[in-house]
């Protein structure tokens, strides 16, 4: 339910820009201005397919290492991303080779959404790094809570704009952007940057903080390196996607297609080559599990047993 509220927040807030759009379109548009009347610029169709190519390359690859070799189930959050993303691009392409409204929201959908979920691979990374830390529970947060936290406030974010996006599909057809909406889209958009802020704060505060006796470690050197570069990375798309709302479909990044591969496309393409390359998958060491720290215990009160016995 709460995934397909972001995604209703999208399609909404497209279906009031598109209604307009179409309004004011000539029946004899041809497909070029059909086009540009959407994006104000016309998508060149190469850099859309070497997008496609790169997140279908790093879909298999990470699916290939991460998954089926190492058996790190939770990456299979990065590959569905991976996949989300190409999507997006497929949508593209099929939107510029035949424009229709349907594909265009289902494009928007999946570039503007699907990167949120990848932070969840950074968040139960963390909640691993706990548990190797040894410390369960270091003041409030314990390995569970942090990905349930971040994730459920990516979550919430993703419901306020939702709310915003059908005050502003309740706005007049001639106003396609909603003096009352706009502030609640932007206030999911920007709580989704500040809890993420929060996150990079609470991983520099676990990595240098005494109690988790992190500080130091050389085989957890690669691990946080992926971290940061990866929260980075997200951060400034995220950022940009803040920008870009704040001034609006007319704007000027809406407007500019370099900006988009720049701060959105390149971003997110990045973190994959990371994943693939710094993943903590591949460099973490195994924590203990519960079995075999139960396990330790019986045979060592087992053979407490047997020197008493001897006495």
């Amino acid at each position: 339910m709460q995934h397909s509220s972001g995604v209703e927040a999208v399609s909404a807030v497209h279906t009031v820009v598109a209604r307009q759009l179409l309004q004011t379109a000539a029946p004899t548009m041809s497909k070029s201005d059909e086009i540009y009347s959407y994006f104000e610029y016309l998508p060149d169709r190469s850099l859309a397919i070497v997008a496609l190519a790169l997140y279908l390359a790093y879909a298999f690859a990470i699916a290939l290492i991460m998954v089926v070799k190492r058996r790190q189930w939770f990456m299979t959050i990065v590959v569905i991303t991976a996949l989300c993303e190409a999507a997006g691009y497929i949508c593209r392409l099929a939107f510029l080779s035949k424009p229709v409204y349907g594909g265009y929201v289902a494009m928007q959908c999946f570039l503007i959404i699907s990167p949120t979920f990848l932070a969840l691979a950074n968040y139960i990374t963390v909640g691993k790094l706990m548990r190797i830390a040894g410390n369960a529970r270091v003041g409030f947060f314990r390995p569970s809570w942090v990905y349930r936290f971040f994730f459920a406030s990516d979550l919430l974010c993703l419901g306020i704009q939702a709310a915003g996006a059908g005050v502003s599909t309740s706005s007049n057809d001639n106003e396609p952007e909603s003096p009352a909406g706009k502030p609640l889209l932007l206030v999911g958009l920007a709580g989704q940057l500040i809890f993420f802020g929060i996150f990079a704060i609470f991983v520099i505060f676990m990595h240098s903080s005494k109690k988790y006796g992190l500080r130091g470690r050389r085989d957890l050197r690669i691990p946080f390196w992926c971290l940061y570069l990866t929260t980075a990375l997200l951060f400034i798309r995220n950022t940009y996607r803040v920008i870009e709302f704040a001034q609006g479909w007319h704007g000027y990044l809406a407007t500019t297609e370099r900006y988009f591969y720049i701060f959105d496309c390149l971003m997110v393409v990045l973190t994959f080559v990371v994943y693939a390359a710094l993943h903590s998958s591949i460099f973490l060491p195994t924590a203990p599990s519960f079995a075999s720290l139960t396990a330790d215990v019986s045979r060592q009160q087992a053979s407490d047993s047997m020197e008493l016995s001897k006495v």
